[in-house]
């Protein structure tokens, strides 16, 4: 018993977060029209949603135009800005901008429960060690070994 709760705890610690993680979040891409003026080598531009985890985790973008190499250098999580560097200056280009969002957005509270699932299923690995102690405790008393 004792065993299969340890390998619970390892499973929750080590998989869940990725697992929820997966489950919560989705890849959107959007597409933006850009064009540089002289000398200028990097454009902000201003997601439609978050980026979910709120840094440049899981954040990248392409361009149409060959002449650039865009790198995300910036992500401002107040007005969801990014910073797009490496374009080539005096050009324009589509830049296409992946990044994670939340899904499920439509359904209210789906992304904090998922968030609590871990520690209901402690809760409840913590309940069935509870629960095979009582059950064990109370097999010896019937037989009368108090």
């Amino acid at each position: 018993m004792i065993v299969a709760v340890i390998f619970g705890l390892i499973f929750i610690g080590q998989l869940m977060p990725d697992a929820i993680n997966s489950v919560i979040t989705e890849s959107y891409s959007e597409n933006f029209e850009t064009v540089t003026g002289v000398g200028e080598t990097s454009a902000d531009e201003t997601l439609s949603y978050a980026n979910y985890f709120g840094d440049l985790t899981d954040m990248s973008v392409t361009s149409d135009n060959g002449d650039d190499s865009p790198a995300i250098t910036d992500y401002d999580e107040a007005d969801y800005t990014t910073t797009v560097s490496g374009l080539a200056a005096s050009d324009s280009r589509i830049l296409t901008i992946t990044y994670a969002r939340e899904a499920y957005t439509q359904f209210t509270g789906f992304a904090s429960f998922i968030r609590l699932l871990p520690f209901i299923m402690i809760i409840a690995l913590v309940g069935l060690c509870l629960w095979g102690l009582h059950s064990s405790w109370q097999n010896r008393r019937s037989r009368g070994f108090e």
